[in-house]
């Protein structure tokens, strides 16, 4: 008799979760609205003509001010997904219209598991 496979300690990330080029990283840092702030472990989902750029906002210091945020890149428009993504961003809510994507969306919620996954 076998024995029974021990379950992972921490979730695997979805296999959609890519890392994100410099320019979609560029793109969102562009809308901070606060100076110093920065986004490292940028990774993406692209889902047809939406990509779901994800990441962890640091300050100047490196300091984590967020562990994972979600933005919804649009026909070239970031708009702001998760609470701090609409926080410490100027960008659009992806809930309103024309996208009305919310933070509970699965696509959201699986970037944002990929990125808390890097910060483990």
């Amino acid at each position: 008799m076998s024995q029974p496979q021990a379950t992972p300690s921490k979730p695997a990330s979805d296999p959609r979760c890519v890392p994100a080029d410099g320019a979609l990283v560029s793109r969102v840092q562009s809308g901070f609205s606060e100076t110093g702030l920065s986004l490292i472990n940028g990774t993406v989902i692209n889902s047809g003509p939406l990509t779901f750029v994800g990441g962890t906002t640091v300050d100047a210091s490196g300091k984590v001010k967020n562990r994972s945020d979600v933005w919804v890149i649009s026909n070239g428009t970031v708009y702001a997904s998760t609470g701090g993504a609409r926080n410490t961003t100027s960008f659009t809510k992806a809930s309103d219209a024309p996208l009305r994507i919310s933070p509970g969306d699965e696509r959201v919620q699986a970037l944002d598991a990929c990125v808390v996954n890097l910060t483990r």
